[in-house]
């Protein structure tokens, strides 16, 4: 089957004593097969807060391996915690998502 362009994501943030929810979706906005190119939008609120988290993520393959390069908006609670936060949440919905799209 094909893959989805779209994708509803969950991911759960502990730290410390603080943990945050946000729930989003992901979007293939961009694929070049050739290029072995791919752009997810992600966007993605915080459960019962006022912060949300959203971010371009482009994603280039080759041989070795491949490139990510993220340009993210964060706010609310997530942003005060740091940039290292904002990699985790962006980097569970991503992982959620590319789990999703290799079980298709």
């Amino acid at each position: 089957g094909t893959a989805p362009d779209s994708a509803k994501a969950e991911i759960l943030v502990k730290m410390g004593a603080m943990s945050m929810k946000f729930t989003g979706t992901v979007d293939v906005i961009e694929r070049d097969d050739a290029d072995h190119k791919a752009v997810l939008r992600v966007k993605s609120r915080e459960a019962g807060g006022q912060g949300y988290a959203n971010a371009d993520v482009t994603f280039v393959l080759n041989d070795g391996g491949g490139t990510v390069h993220t340009s993210s908006q964060i706010t609310g609670k997530a942003a005060s915690m740091g940039e290292g936060v904002t990699a985790t949440v962006l980097d569970a919905l991503i992982k959620d998502f590319t789990e999703k799209l290799k079980s298709i």
